[in-house]
């Protein structure tokens, strides 16, 4: 069982390139026969079919058609084959091939199968899926992973889609400040200094700025701040490190209630679909706990689950060592979920709740934030207008002056 990295050419001569999961060298070659193409070349690929990532959009449109086939009658395997013939992305088709091969030649049930690419498709799906297809209810399940999928891309679309404008706006006050202060101020400079005039302190400052970035010493400062971050960056990766700045981000004020928000949805969302997915409260907490990003909260819910597996109700456990991340909100609903039997439906709703209120906060730190960029980069402008032109208006009298 490989990927193979393989060039063939068709009846017309022309060549292909491409990649695909084969048991050997001769399955590959009947594979390349059925798309009538024969193989000249081949060779083994070491990169790991099992952990190379998929995005959302590619992950979502296979579980949709997978949904939209198997709802429409046709066996497992008959779609997988039709997937494997029709699919263009190479990383995408070499993980169908395995699991085609696993569940027609070698007998595995889909779940299984699907259960080594947990790197590529999430614990949260990979668990999703194989509880359906153990209970029998396979089509439910990738139902949720749709929605679920859906969810999550909608909420990467707009949230790109929002900081857009602002991010445009800090690039274009960069390259304004930059360019104007590297190739317009010192043409100023010259004139000044050959003029001989008296400057102000907003004017010589700005002289000033402009003769340090074009300088040795500028370039030197912005090697140094690189080589700080990129240390600064390793540090992050680390346990400690990455502690420190998810605790930092927590503190901060609108930005630490987005990130809180955006993590309740996810574990809310997560617990709600494994619940009514069929698992057990407790293994549902467990892999939702992997759906929260910042490691502080993250903490928070272990310690919660925890409490949860030795028998303690959830909204007290939530109570006694998460009341930094689930709100008194999430509790009482969680109470009344548990009492009246319908946890999974409660924390649907709380989660969609959660997600609109981080979309809420979100839009309104964005809409203060690019006015701000505005008014700086009007600012910018016209400290430089009052500090290079005033010296220019003043320079005819200066020079009745030195005259007379």
């Amino acid at each position: 069982m490989s990927v193979f990295k393989w060039q063939a050419i068709d009846l017309n001569g022309r060549v292909f390139k491409g990649t695909d999961f084969a048991v050997s060298k001769l399955e590959l070659e009947q594979i390349l026969q059925r798309r009538r193409l024969g193989l000249m070349r081949c060779q083994t690929k070491s990169d790991d079919l099992y952990s190379k990532k998929i995005t959302l959009l590619n992950q979502l449109n296979f579980f949709h058609d997978l949904l939209a086939l198997l709802n429409s009658g046709m066996p497992l395997p008959q779609v997988l084959q039709l997937f494997l013939n029709q699919t263009k992305n190479e990383s995408l088709r070499c993980l169908i091939g395995y699991l085609l091969y696993q569940v027609q030649d070698c007998g595995e049930n889909f779940g299984t199968a699907l259960s080594k690419f947990k790197n590529v498709f999430g614990n949260l799906i990979v668990v999703l899926l194989q509880a359906g297809f153990s209970v029998g209810n396979l089509s439910q399940a990738l139902e949720n992973v749709c929605l679920y999928l859906d969810s999550k891309l909608q909420m990467q679309r707009e949230l790109r889609r929002a900081i857009l404008m602002p991010t445009l706006t800090l690039i274009l006050f960069i390259f304004i400040s930059t360019f104007v202060l590297l190739f317009i101020v010192p043409q100023f400079a010259n004139v000044f200094y050959n003029a001989n005039i008296s400057l102000d302190h907003s004017t010589q400052l700005i002289l000033n700025l402009s003769a340090f970035l074009s300088s040795k010493q500028a370039l030197i400062l912005a090697s140094l701040i690189w080589v700080a971050s990129w240390f600064l960056y390793l540090f992050t990766k680390t346990y400690f490190g990455k502690t420190a700045l998810h605790h930092v981000l927590l503190q901060l004020p609108i930005i630490g209630n987005l990130i809180r928000y955006q993590n309740l949805f996810s574990f809310l969302q997560s617990a709600a679909l494994l619940i009514e997915g069929g698992l057990p409260i407790v293994d549902a907490f467990t892999y939702a706990n992997l759906a929260i990003s910042n490691c502080v909260l993250q903490r928070k819910s272990i310690a919660m689950t925890k409490l949860v597996e030795q028998g303690t109700a959830i909204n007290l456990a939530m109570q006694q060592v998460a009341t930094g991340f689930f709100t008194s909100e999430v509790i009482a609903m969680t109470a009344v979920g548990e009492e009246s039997g319908t946890l999974g439906p409660i924390l649907t709703r709380i989660g969609l709740l959660y997600q609109q209120k981080f979309k809420t906060r979100l839009h309104m730190l964005l809409a203060l934030l690019q006015p701000i960029l505005i008014v700086g980069l009007g600012l910018l402008v016209a400290l430089l207008i009052f500090a290079i032109y005033v010296p220019i208006f003043n320079m005819p009298a200066i020079m009745d002056i030195q005259s007379f």
